[in-house]
């Protein structure tokens, strides 16, 4: 966090990028304690990859709305005003970049070592540019 926001770099005008920085940070920690603690709670239950996935993800959405709605960014947002385009590049990010890639990335985990799943960091950037290249308008 101190890398992100050190005071050298350039601000907006909206100071409130750290706060929602640490509050990002935050919510995903309790959604992975939470995680955790319901699996304790379930030994010799089956692997719980998807929940392990949702959790954090949940615990993320509940506060950064809860944080939108504090700031009264609610107030101006109106359905109408979303584009079918728009809804559609939500929905593959919510099914495709957060459902699916969390499930995979919970497994993974479980299963590999986490130097060899860390290596996603290096590959993720190579298949959204080719991605951009094979869908490209």
């Amino acid at each position: 966090m101190i890398v992100l926001f050190r005071p050298t770099l350039p601000w907006t005008g909206d100071d409130s990028g750290p706060a929602r920085g640490l509050t990002g940070s935050v919510s995903w920690a309790v959604g992975i304690v939470l995680s955790r603690k319901l699996q304790a709670r379930r030994d010799g239950a089956p692997d719980t990859s998807t929940m392990n996935a949702a959790l954090p993800l949940i615990c993320g959405a509940v506060m950064l709305l809860g944080g939108a709605v504090l700031r009264g960014e609610l107030h101006d947002f109106h359905w109408t005003a979303v584009s079918g385009e728009s809804l559609s590049g939500l929905m593959f990010l919510v099914f495709f970049g957060s459902l699916v890639a969390f499930t995979a990335y919970s497994w993974l985990l479980k299963h590999y070592p986490p130097t060899l799943v860390a290596t996603h960091t290096y590959v993720n950037p190579i298949v959204a540019v080719a991605a951009r290249v094979v869908f490209r308008r």
